[in-house]
């Protein structure tokens, strides 16, 4: 019956500078970084009739990182990728499905190691309903994909070592929830498990320097509480998060361990006022103990 939709334009750009101190306190500059990401997203509702609503949705993406040492040369990388949605939202009673897919198409270009491609394809299954007033339900199954960053493939300025042997990393997921709410607060409510292959993380690789690397297999599940609040102009934003994880991989001394940099506990708060048109805002953030490297050697505290 009708035909309608948004766009968006978005553009992101970062430099950073490695230095180190050789001698005294005169700083020799080692290499500049920059890094551009361009893209455009459009959203179309193409069918929209009483118990059936179907939106597709197209975007594109285009990255680069471009670093300069203290030589003159100037090394590239480019990413390239072009995401196509679709879904359908099916009423049924009091119920809402809504099927859907992802289809992610990737191309790297490098300088120094040449082009590679990923077409990951994720299907998805949602549902949600309302039994009672203010009360919903939701569930959710799906496999999912996700490419490796510029940064995790080829490293950065800050810190971090290439690795552009990643393979993309895929999952499983299942995921239900409950959210209770009226006009001035939201009270949310999420559970989560999944199968994943090749997920990406960092492990250490020197004193001062982290790479990224695949774990052949694993396993995540996930508690979530959250809220929000508003009253008299202030907005509260507080949650808890709790993981549990296994490195299920077939390395022996990693097997039956906790992921790394995959904190089990994590707390966070965000408190803001609007003035007109000015807000102004404070966040906080508690995290737990997590482990830095595979084999759990090395913990970072907690803060």
């Amino acid at each position: 019956e009708s035909l309608n939709g948004s766009e968006a334009i978005y553009l992101r750009a970062q430099s950073a500078s490695l230095q180190n101190l050789p001698r005294g306190n005169v700083a020799d500059r080692n290499g500049d970084s920059k890094e551009l990401t361009a893209g455009l997203k459009t959203n179309v509702v193409w069918l929209n009739q009483d118990s059936v609503e179907a939106e597709s949705s197209i975007s594109l993406e285009r990255a680069e990182f471009a670093f300069q040492g203290a030589s003159g040369n100037v090394l590239r990388h480019q990413r390239t990728t072009a995401p196509i949605g679709s879904a359908l939202n099916w009423k049924m009673g009091s119920w809402v499905l809504s099927p859907g897919f992802l289809l992610s198409p990737t191309r790297y270009e490098s300088e120094s190691n040449g082009t590679r491609s990923y077409l990951a394809f994720s299907p998805r299954l949602n549902a949600n309903a309302e039994p009672m007033r203010n009360l919903r339900v939701r569930a959710s199954l799906g496999r999912y994909h996700r490419a490796p960053s510029l940064l995790e493939l080829y490293g950065g300025v800050q810190g971090t070592s290439p690795n552009p042997q990643l393979q993309m990393e895929t999952a499983v997921k299942v995921s239900g929830g409950v959210d209770w709410g009226r006009d001035d607060l939201l009270v949310s409510y999420t559970y989560s498990f999944a199968a994943a292959r090749e997920l990406v993380t960092y492990i250490q690789n020197s004193q001062n320097s982290q790479v990224a690397t695949n774990i052949g297999s694993s396993r995540i599940q996930s508690h979530e509480l959250s809220m929000l609040g508003k009253r008299a102009g202030f907005t509260v934003r507080p949650s808890a998060t709790w993981l549990v994880t296994e490195n299920r991989s077939e390395v022996s001394y990693q097997k039956g361990k906790a992921l790394p940099l995959r904190t089990p506990f994590r707390f966070q708060a965000e408190v803001s006022y609007q003035l007109r048109f000015l807000e102004l805002s404070y966040g906080m953030g508690f995290y737990s103990e997590t482990f830095s490297d595979l084999s759990n050697s090395r913990t970072l505290d907690s803060f």
